[in-house]
């Protein structure tokens, strides 16, 4: 939260600046078109005032700590989208520690992941991978999107597959509803809404509950890191979720807060 105020602290001076200089044109070049030349000023005032504000809450929150940590360890968190032309995403534990980050994999059409028509997968395959805080590179999926179906293929970091996600549009019209299949097309998990407002529960083919979404009020709101927002969704693991079911359940749960 304090790199996102930050970044509408940098923003928002310079579109103030901006507003004050073609405010400043107006005003010497047109002086009797009073309410143009007015108006800008007062919006690059306001924008100026505006920074200012951000800056002072960005300087009261913490600085934000990065941490390793092994994914067996992980039981809480929530992804938290920061300001960037394609996008990036940053997980965030209950602690307030960011622990990695997802983001498209630099390919030609990377730059195209701007608009939510490309993002989706309808046009070509979209390549996320997430990013340890010293760099390295972990898991990755594939998301290919037709008109009536979305897939997401998760992978191990050696290329190994872990499963894949598929959700129909037609039966998630109301209720998010999908299942996770094997490189042999086994059942494996069933992701599952309990209402259109999105809570959904995550289960193994035995009934097995793994992890539950929830979108509404964090548990942890009133700790410093998200003081400023405290609605997020997220998402708990239970003690039988297995690492690669971990790593699933993490791919999926990104794609759905996007």
């Amino acid at each position: 939260m304090k790199m996102v105020y930050g970044y509408a602290s940098r923003g928002m001076f310079g579109v103030g600046w901006l507003a004050t200089l073609i405010g400043l044109y107006f005003f010497v070049s047109v002086r009797d078109d009073v309410e143009t030349w007015l108006s800008f000023f007062i919006l690059g005032l306001s924008m100026i005032g505006g920074s200012t504000f951000f800056k002072r809450a960005a300087d009261g929150l913490p600085e934000t700590e990065y941490v390793t940590l092994p994914m067996e360890d992980v039981t809480e968190y929530i992804v938290e989208r920061l300001p960037s032309w394609t996008y990036r995403d940053v997980l965030v534990t209950k602690e307030g520690h960011i622990w990695g980050t997802l983001r498209p994999k630099k390919t030609w059409s990377t730059p195209f992941l701007f608009f939510e028509s490309f993002r989706s997968g309808h046009l070509f395959p979209v390549t996320t991978e997430w990013i340890a805080p010293n760099g390295k590179r972990g898991p990755y999926s594939v998301k290919r999107s037709t008109p009536t179906t979305c897939m997401l293929s998760v992978y191990a970091a050696d290329g190994r597959l872990i499963g894949t996600y598929e959700e129909v549009y037609r039966r998630s019209l109301l209720k998010r509803n999908g299942s996770v299949t094997d490189e042999t097309g086994r059942h494996l998990l069933t992701w599952n809404a309990h209402s259109a407002y999105g809570d959904v529960d995550c289960k193994r083919s035995d009934g097995t509950l793994l992890a539950s979404y929830r979108e509404g009020h964090f548990p942890y709101a009133l700790r410093e890191p998200f003081q400023a927002s405290s609605l997020h969704p997220y998402l708990r693991l239970t003690e039988e979720a297995t690492t690669d079911e971990k790593w699933l359940l993490l791919f999926i749960f990104q794609n759905i807060t996007k």
